[in-house]
């Protein structure tokens, strides 16, 4: 099943294709709104979608991908869901007009989700700045096993950008494209939490182990930015989780070494873990050791 699923990926890859050269329009989505829960209780939610743009023509297009959605402002820390977007943009010069669907499942946080199927219509419109799109939705979510019946109005942003799908040689093959390579990382986490003693006394949590991912692109040598998900495996909170979002810095001490900080943000819960709305920062200073030239290994040490 795994090859099949990968084939009707790159099949369905939109993109330019010349000389063995494929270029595939993307973009990163993010929005919040304010859902209404029974009770007349306020849950914020936050979104974060990577989309894949597919062209209809000149001024219409096609987008799909993965999304997920979590809490960050009330008192449903822990709520996540997760799923696939589809939809249309028709661009009207700057102004883009677009319309799309959810389909996902989730929960936590104690929230009335019934049996988790979470689907979310969508009608907004965006203004184009170039590097990034403002704008405003329509949405209505909508837990058909549940209670969670909502409709109301959100922000949202874009953020488009090209990737490149090529063997080393075939730039060449490309004479007068302007193109800039982006140094991109995948790196697996562990991570050790020690509550304070306020935060024990309040939870009877010793302490957390989480195992998880990064994934990060540089900016240029000493800037970068990043997206993280970990979830506890060990330790007094069974079914925490966490996903954030955040900018980093590295000033290189030798070809080797290199000290580095770091700051994000995001949404985190569950594990019985009083996490309130959901919203949480964490900050950070580190170093790393370049073992080989495709392969580091760092530790940090902060607060969250």
């Amino acid at each position: 099943m795994r090859p099949l699923v990968l084939l009707c990926f790159i099949l369905f890859l939109p993109g330019h294709l010349a000389a063995g050269i494929l270029l595939v329009d993307n973009k990163v989505r993010a929005g919040y709104e304010e859902l209404t829960l029974p009770g007349n209780e306020k849950l914020g939610l936050l979104g974060l979608g990577y989309l894949i743009d597919r062209q209809l023509g000149e001024q219409a297009s096609l987008y799909y991908g993965l999304g997920v959605y979590s809490a960050v402002s009330g008192q449903r820390g822990g709520f996540f869901t997760g799923g696939g977007e589809l939809g249309l943009q028709y661009r009207a010069g700057r102004l883009l007009f677009d319309g799309g669907l959810f389909v996902g499942g989730g929960g936590g946080g104690s929230a009335p989700q019934g049996g988790g199927l979470m689907l979310r219509p969508h009608l907004g419109l965006l203004y184009d700045f170039g590097k990034f799109r403002l704008g405003l939705e329509y949405s209505m979510v909508s837990f058909p096993n549940g209670n969670i019946d909502s409709d109301q109005f959100g922000l949202v942003a874009e953020f488009p950008f090209r990737s490149v799908f090529a063997d080393d040689d075939a730039f060449g093959d490309l004479p007068g494209m302007d193109l800039r390579l982006a140094s991109v990382y995948v790196a697996p986490t562990l991570q050790h939490y020690s509550p304070g003693s306020s935060a024990v006394q309040a939870s009877g949590v010793q302490g957390i182990e989480l195992a998880g991912i990064e994934v990060g692109r540089f900016l240029n040598s000493n800037f970068s930015f990043f997206l993280e998900s970990a979830a506890a495996f060990r330790g007094d909170a069974d079914g925490y989780a966490e996903l954030l979002g955040g900018a980093g810095y590295r000033y290189p001490l030798t070809d080797r070494v290199a000290l580095h900080a770091r700051i994000a943000a995001g949404a985190a819960g569950g594990g019985a873990i009083d996490t309130g709305g959901g919203f949480i920062y964490k900050a950070s200073l580190g170093a790393e050791l370049a073992l080989t030239d495709a392969l580091s290994l760092g530790l940090d040490y902060g607060i969250i």
